[in-house]
């Protein structure tokens, strides 16, 4: 969904509809199509529409129509903010695309999006991408390992999250980040494709379930505003259709671009995701936690606390500094066990953030694409708490129980 244009003159409703009748009803024909979660109407609207919001708004009604999208749930709005710092987001008069529209674009799109909830609910989607490959007279954009794991860039994520999130259930939807990555335009080389991405990526989805806004922090103390899931994008490095020049850099899963098509490759940041598929996925009453470093002078690991089903108790830990950091955790009982994803660099250099690979519990997914299991290490503990040694860029999960 998109305006025409001269490249593109046969874009409208009966080339969507027939994307529909002659792509995916073919491809999910009878109960297979209780499996499409959404049909997503206009990729960043706020680009190929730009300040025409009307025009958007009646195409996204149109769309909407079952006349074009049949009975499928339908996605929107879609919307890709620039990257910017978040005071410049909460500024309504600010130049920040469809970002402070998002009420009216909802109030539009909600009614039909509601009656046609797929398997995971209707939801509304964002993207974000916290910086940029190229940055020319924009260098709050640059990208580096620094800058990807600033508080800053991640005050931004928290404060569209939380905004968008609210705006979505105030219209009875559920609130997803549809497309994040470490940077646009399919990341940049150095910092998307090595450990450093992993850590961000772990952080974000914390962020996600839980973003705490900048200017009113204690206003998610409960956690009761979030997204209810996330989309990390993959890609081809330059365009899509050219998947023959490689894979873009901010890829979870490499792909091999070969003529022989060999087994996909884990990226760093895949690692981010199996962590938390394992350890925080299924789990609840979700907070912030404190972890006090031994030294003054250090940053102060980011901490996140969960209960298991079976009431066990999860820290994550997570320490975005260049330098390792000791500190002391709380535990609950006297036995305590320990995952650790640290940045792992084949070469011996000794690289941390930079690192080419990322291992947890000393493992790395198989050249056949197997996960050889986690391999959690005994934690020894005292009153309580216990003292970690964080490598740079390592994030730990520590799991305590009361239970003998």
């Amino acid at each position: 969904m998109s305006p025409p244009t001269d490249a593109k003159p046969w874009v409208g409703p009966e080339h969507a509809r027939t994307f529909l009748t002659q792509g995916v009803e073919p491809a999910f024909p009878g109960k297979a199509a209780k499996d499409i979660a959404g049909i997503e109407l206009g990729n960043e609207p706020d680009l190929s529409y730009g300040a025409d919001l009307d025009r958007y708004l009646g195409d996204l009604a149109t769309y909407a129509d079952p006349s074009v999208t049949g009975p499928f749930p339908v996605i929107a709005p879609n919307t890709s903010e620039d990257i910017l710092p978040w005071t410049t987001l909460a500024d309504p008069t600010a130049a920040t695309r469809y970002f402070h529209d998002w009420p009216q674009i909802l109030d539009t799109a909600a009614p039909f999006m509601s009656p046609r909830a797929g398997a995971f609910g209707a939801w509304a989607s964002d993207h974000f991408y916290p910086l940029a490959r190229t940055c020319a007279n924009k260098p709050y954009r640059c990208a580096s390992t620094t800058s990807l794991l600033s508080d800053e860039h991640l005050a931004s994520l928290d404060y569209e999250v939380y905004t968008h999130a609210d705006e979505a259930a105030e219209h009875g939807l559920g609130y997803r980040l549809e497309e994040t990555g470490t940077a646009a335009n399919r990341g940049a080389a150095g910092v998307s494709d090595v450990a450093a991405s992993a850590t961000y990526a772990l952080s974000l989805m914390f962020h996600t379930a839980c973003p705490r806004p900048p200017d009113r922090p204690e206003a998610n103390a409960s956690c009761t505003t979030a997204a209810k899931g996330v989309n990390f994008h993959n890609a081809e490095v330059r365009a899509f259709f050219h998947p023959e020049e490689g894979n873009a850099y901010y890829n979870a899963i490499d792909y091999d671009p070969t003529e022989t098509m060999g087994a996909p490759r884990a990226a760093p940041l895949y690692y981010a995701m199996l962590l938390f598929a394992r350890f925080a996925q299924g789990t609840w009453d979700l907070r912030p936690a404190t972890v006090t470093p031994a030294s003054a002078q250090d940053r102060t690991p980011e901490a996140w606390q969960l209960t298991t089903e079976s009431g066990e108790h999860r820290l994550f830990v997570i320490n975005k500094a260049d330098h390792p950091v000791r500190v002391t955790v709380p535990l609950k009982g006297a036995q305590a066990e320990i995952s650790r994803m640290t940045p792992y660099d084949p070469d011996g250099a000794g690289r941390t953030l930079d690192a080419a690979q990322v291992h947890i519990d000393g493992r790395q997914v198989a050249d056949d694409g197997t996960w050889p299991g986690f391999h959690p290490a005994v934690l020894p503990t005292t009153g309580n708490r216990t003292a970690l040694t964080l490598a740079a860029g390592e994030a730990a999960v520590v799991t305590s129980s009361t239970r003998p």
